[in-house]
């Protein structure tokens, strides 16, 4: 038996990086998201670059070329 045999075990295979990214990512965050609750700075500032540098891919994505 392998990954093929169920649709939904096949997309959660071709999907596992995109997933696990999105989760340690958004841990990331939280815990950038505490820093900065708790008075460190310069959390502020990575926050600042994760939520710029996400709004340009998102963007980025969205342009097709003619």
């Amino acid at each position: 038996m392998n990954a093929t045999d169920n649709p939904r075990r096949q997309w959660l295979w071709d999907h596992i990086g995109r997933l696990s990214g999105a989760v340690l990512g958004l841990l990331a965050l939280a815990g950038l998201i505490f820093l900065a609750a708790i008075g460190f700075k310069p959390a502020l500032g990575l926050i600042a670059v994760v939520v710029i540098g996400v709004l340009l891919i998102v963007v980025g994505g969205k342009m097709h070329g003619s």
